[in-house]
This record gives structure tokens, sequence and C-alpha cells, in this order.
């Protein structure tokens, strides 16, 4: 039985509102080995004994059930020291690292192409310009 359906029956049985009537023992009549009880004392007993031993039932099911679960959790516990999940963990660990590494390393050199990209375009205006000017020179100078 699942432990969710025990647990709702861990109250404790009802109380007895009178104290537990013992039977008394009266002077054996007509040859009866047995004590004669006060009248309802037995079978008010009854009930409270079959609740309790009933109570007593479900609290050993909910023990039982927590017992199960503890051993289960222990063995998954025990599963995961010795298996090869703190390998993988360590292996994931570590090429985290690495890969934070390189992030870092690309991230510095994109810094340096950046700005070695706006060295060559400011060459290139240069240049460029440069050439206009001597275009210019040549045609004043032919013509």
């Amino acid at each position: 039985m699942p432990c969710a359906s025990v647990a709702p029956s861990i109250a404790p049985p009802p109380t007895q509102e009178e104290p537990t009537e013992v039977p008394e023992a009266h002077p054996l009549e007509s040859g009866d080995a047995r004590p004669k009880a006060q009248a309802g004392g037995v079978e008010g007993n009854h009930h409270y004994t079959m609740a309790l031993i009933d109570w007593v039932h479900d609290m050993s099911r909910v023990i039982s059930c927590l017992g199960d679960k503890i051993t289960d959790l222990l063995s998954e516990i025990q599963e995961l020291k010795e298996g090869p999940g703190l390998a993988v963990v360590a292996a994931v660990e570590r090429c985290v690292a690495d890969l934070q590494a390189k992030v870092e390393w690309l991230k510095a050199e994109l810094v340096e192409l950046n700005r070695q990209s706006g060295e060559l375009q400011q060459e290139a205006e240069d240049l460029h310009r440069h050439l206009r000017d001597s275009q210019h020179q040549l045609k004043d100078a032919g013509g």
C-alpha cells in the first residue's frame, strides 16, 4: 500500500471517557470457570481495544513505509556517491572552466581586432584622400 494512503489514518484512537473497567471476579457459579463482568464494561472496552489495535496497525504500516523510503533514499545517495555522477560533474566543470577561458580570450581578441580595424579604416581613408589629391595634381599639371 502506498504511504500516501496510510498517512491520513495516523490520528490516535478516540479516548475513552470513562476509566477502563476491569471485570470483577465473582465467585464461580455453577461450575463456570470464567469471571463475570459488569454489564457494558467489556463491550465498551472491546470497541476501544479494537480501535487501538487498528491505530497501532496503521502506525506500523506508516513506520514500515517510511523505513522503506529511508532505505530507498540511502541507496540513491550511495549510488550518487559511487556512480559516475561525480566524475561527470567534475568533467563538466572542467569543460565550463575551459570554455570560460576561451570566451575571455575571444573577447580580448575581438577588442584588439576592432582596434586594428579602426586603424586600418583610418589608414584607408588617408590613402584614398592622398590618391584624390594626387589625381587632382596630375590633372592640373597635365593640362
